[in-house]
């Protein structure tokens, strides 16, 4: 239920870096479309593993403010969820955007956070989101040391590809990072977590962990140099993020990027969301636990894979990632409009505590 609390001042007064939205205007422009149609294009990108020089293409779904409603209705994930208000191939907008890159969980895909994707880019910004070979949908459920490496170094490529891009002119220097579960981590270490040394020193010998399935002298001293971090990432958003225990805790709390944790209260999968909240809590970092939010509620398929009792409405899910999403985007691009919903002196919904 939308439930406007000032708990302050309405608004913030107009500044240089001030959109001058009050707060009632923002209980209703943060989770609505903005005002650029949505356009949807698949591109792909030639990597390689840096290990083993094996040639790596990733499928890249770029969501992106356009010029005109233009275009084919996009579907993903086999036709099952439809890009309702997407428009395939439609002619992008002729100015410089703010650059987003979404990590989707284990087993997942490119589009699985769409409803999120296509807001940003109604709002202005261009989003691109790899399918992370061999961890997709349709891959094994098995996880291989490589693939923990391979994941922020996806998007390292990805953001490559969208700098060099003559399609999109985008920003590629402050990237804003978003990633669900599997991808919060792959967007931790993107960026700048410094991984467990005694995480990595429990590999030896190799087990039947993930992580340390097939771990290698090379791949540790990898994961332990920090070439896996990139300079260019801004802020991050991370969504139910999982496997906290591969990182040092108080490398988290001093990231020079700021992260705005999104939990469910509900979720059956959240292990790892307190473990994360107590090295972030305090700073710059924000955690917004959304009440009767389960794991999928972050995705397109909220309220179809997961039945728990309780669960949140997908849509109001949405609107509560969509919303606070949009404003820590806005934080980070210096709109000091946000700052009272940020701070908690108003909130939006009374199903969304913030915490700092």
């Amino acid at each position: 239920m939308l439930a406007l609390l000032l708990l302050a001042c309405a608004g913030k007064p107009d500044g240089p870096e001030d959109s001058g939205e009050s707060a009632e205007d923002l209980a209703e422009t943060l989770p609505a479309p903005g005002p650029h149609p949505v356009g949807y294009a698949e591109r792909s990108v030639l990597t390689a593993d840096p290990l083993t020089g094996e040639a790596r293409s990733l499928r890249i779904a770029v969501f992106y403010p356009a010029a005109a409603a233009e275009g084919e209705t996009p579907s993903f994930l086999g036709g099952l969820v439809s890009g309702e208000g997407i428009y395939t191939e439609a002619p992008p907008r002729a100015a410089v955007a703010p650059l987003a890159v979404y990590s989707h969980g284990h087993q997942g895909y490119a589009e699985a956070s769409s409803f999120l994707a296509a807001h940003l880019a109604s709002h202005g910004w261009v989003v691109a989101a790899p399918d992370h070979t061999g961890n997709t949908t349709f891959d094994s459920s098995d996880r291989a040391t490589a693939i923990y490496y391979l994941r922020p170094l996806d998007l390292r490529a990805v953001i490559d590809q969208m700098a060099a891009s003559a399609e999109w002119e985008v920003e590629p220097n402050d990237v804003l990072l978003l990633g669900h579960s599997f991808g919060g981590y792959g967007a931790f270490a993107s960026a700048g977590a410094t991984y467990s040394a005694e995480a990595l020193a429990a590999c030896e010998p190799p087990s039947d962990d993930g992580f340390c399935s097939s771990q290698t002298p090379e791949s540790q001293a990898l994961f332990a140099s920090g070439e896996l971090a990139d300079p260019r990432v801004l802020g991050m958003v991370a969504m139910a993020p999982g496997d906290h225990g591969l990182f040092e805790g108080p490398s988290l709390g001093s990231l020079q990027a700021p992260v705005l944790h999104l939990t469910g209260s509900i979720d059956p999968s959240g292990g790892d969301n307190e473990a994360y909240w107590a090295d972030l809590s305090g700073g710059a970092h924000r955690r917004v636990d959304l009440t009767g939010g389960g794991h999928l509620t972050f995705t397109d398929v909220s309220g179809r894979l997961e039945q728990l009792d309780g669960l949140i409405e997908p849509t109001l899910g949405w609107d509560i990632v969509k919303a606070y999403t949009l404003a820590w985007a806005r934080h980070l691009q210096g709109d000091e409009a946000v700052a009272a919903l940020l701070d908690g002196e108003a909130a939006l919904y009374d199903e969304a505590r913030l915490l700092r």
